[in-house]
């Protein structure tokens, strides 16, 4: 038997269906509505402290307040507050100077230095062309002093600080050179910066990539050519104290080195994996090995990460540093800038690394006396390149 319900049954029904409805959305709209009022409320009640502090300061300080440095150490608080570990901000004159690295320019002297074991700053490397090169500085100088302070008494990361600035000013200091003091009084310029290096041993080719800016790979590319024009038969590619740098330049120096497929994935903060970049088909095809160490970071670790899933190459060395998040650099439209961690960045085929590291494939490390010593080594004293040029005999 088929039952009927009223018309008078049906609207009554259908009220309260809508009323339950409503309430239910009353409800949900109410929590997002008090969630907010609370973000709102934890908000106004920070930037009221604040402007208290601000007001108290004012009122009471006895110095002189330079507003745009309060400005710019208020924003650097916040970030350091957020817990981003690789976040920071840009004021005027470190945006400006980060562009520059990114575009392959720098500006100062021309020198890559370490902290050397009597605490005083070693040049490590001297840039071709650069006002260091051209004024004789040389690979191995020890700088003991700068400005006419000593280095020790400022300490290494004040005294390197004091090193750069900006395009037109001079750079005074001195160096220790075979047991010599020798001055330097150096105009800092703006010069583009050589990322690779490159050379044969033997029949073997040899890169070094220094860092991945947006003049890297095609640097790169022209190495890697003139090396397999000269008979190459294998390469060597070290990665050793390379920080990182652009995703951009490292997509496009794997791209040469693999087949197709993707090159690079990120997941963001909705969940989701996206692959960003796809290789093409052309590739170079001879034996390779990877050289890394623990200063081996990010886009670094993405090379290397990326010739080991397409079986490319063997990763020679120590566990790399362990850096797999992907920045954005937002400008703030005042000059200014925030470098946020948006994104975790993945390999080809393999699993994000950040706070793991990529794993070598042949365990090699050097002595503590090596790695201080690290840029002077002979090759024949460099035991992670040595195991590299073995490996790729082995498959001659």
């Amino acid at each position: 038997m088929n039952k009927k319900i009223s018309l008078g049954a049906a609207i009554m029904l259908m009220a309260m269906s809508a009323a339950v409805a409503i309430t239910i959305t009353v409800v949900i709209v109410m929590r997002m509505l008090n969630s907010n009022i609370l973000d709102f409320s934890q908000r106004s009640s920070m930037f009221k402290k604040l402007y208290n502090v601000d007001q108290t300061v004012r009122e009471y300080y006895i110095g002189k307040i330079n507003d745009a440095n309060l400005n710019d150490s208020i924003i650097k608080g916040y970030m350091n507050g957020v817990g981003d570990k690789y976040g920071t901000y840009f004021d005027a004159d470190e945006y400006n100077r980060m562009m520059l690295e990114n575009e392959g320019k720098a500006t100062g002297i021309g020198v890559n230095v370490i902290e050397s074991q009597d605490e005083y700053i070693k040049v490590v490397s001297v840039l071709s062309g650069s006002p260091a090169d051209k004024s004789g500085v040389l690979v191995g100088d020890e700088i003991v002093s700068v400005e006419g302070k000593d280095v020790k008494s400022l300490g290494y990361t004040s005294a390197v600080s004091m090193l750069k600035g900006n395009v037109g000013t001079t750079a005074s200091f001195k160096v220790v050179r075979n047991n010599n003091y020798l001055s330097f009084s150096i105009v800092r310029k703006t010069y583009e910066t050589q990322t690779v290096q490159s050379r044969m041993i033997g029949n073997i080719g040899y890169v070094r990539i220094i860092e991945f800016d947006n003049n890297t790979a095609t640097q790169f590319s022209t190495q890697v050519d003139s090396l397999i024009s000269k008979g190459a038969k294998g390469i060597i590619f070290d990665v050793r104290n390379n920080p990182g740098g652009t995703l951009d330049s490292a997509e496009k120096i794997i791209d040469k080195l693999v087949p197709a497929g993707p090159v690079v994935r990120a997941k963001y903060k909705d969940g989701k994996i996206t692959t960003l970049y796809t290789s093409k088909s052309d590739q170079v095809n001879l034996p390779m090995a990877v050289l890394t160490n623990q200063n081996s970071a990010s886009a670094a670790e993405l090379f290397t990460a990326a010739l080991k899933d397409y079986g490319k190459a063997k990763s020679i060395g120590v566990k790399t540093y362990g850096k797999g998040t992907m920045q954005r650099v937002i400008n703030l439209n005042d000059g200014t800038a925030l470098d946020l961690s948006v994104a975790y960045f993945y390999p080809p085929k393999s699993d994000n690394f950040e706070g793991v590291g990529v794993t070598p494939d042949i365990s090699v490390t050097l002595s503590q006396e090596k790695q201080n010593n690290f840029y002077s080594l002979a090759d024949s004293d460099d035991d992670q390149l040595q195991a590299g040029l073995k490996y790729i005999k082995s498959l001659l």
